[in-house]
């Protein structure tokens, strides 16, 4: 996850080709977000410490969806 946060920012400086990185790496964040684990625990608890993942996932159009939050 940490390695895709570096991609971000390459793509954001335009060092890689935002094409040819969505053929080869979009499914593999795609499998990032689908790990309910992943999901819940980083990108939804933790969602401020990966902004950078976070802004590549909508770069690359990978949605992902929190669980509500207990008000309680």
């Amino acid at each position: 996850m940490g390695l895709f946060e570096h991609c971000e920012i390459m793509l954001a400086e335009g060092l890689i080709d935002e094409r040819t990185f969505r053929e080869i790496y979009r499914y593999r964040l795609l499998n990032l977000v689908n790990n309910d684990w992943v999901r819940v625990e980083k990108l939804c608890k933790l969602r401020s410490g990966w902004q950078r993942l976070i802004a590549l996932l909508r770069r690359m159009e990978v949605e992902f969806d929190c669980p509500p939050t207990d008000a309680n």
